[in-house]
């Protein structure tokens, strides 16, 4: 059984900083990008990577660009 969404939030953030980290602190992905991609890429839905992007945004940790996102 997958985990309920307020306990993958944690280690979906930690996935897409990670991410993030990987490719020099950038990524070309956000709200528009098609729900196929995510999963290819993140292995999350689109709605878990929403979720999880919120949190880092919330948080101050990644900040929005017109391409993408970008760590802070």
């Amino acid at each position: 059984m997958k985990p309920r969404a307020y306990e993958a939030i944690d280690p979906d953030s930690e996935s897409i900083r990670a991410y993030i980290e990987e490719r020099g602190g950038q990524m070309p992905y956000g709200d528009k990008t098609a729900p196929d991609v995510i999963d290819r890429e993140f292995g999350m839905s689109k709605a878990a990577f929403k979720r999880a992007l919120g949190k880092l945004l919330k948080e101050k940790q990644v900040e929005k660009l017109d391409n993408g996102y970008k760590l802070k």
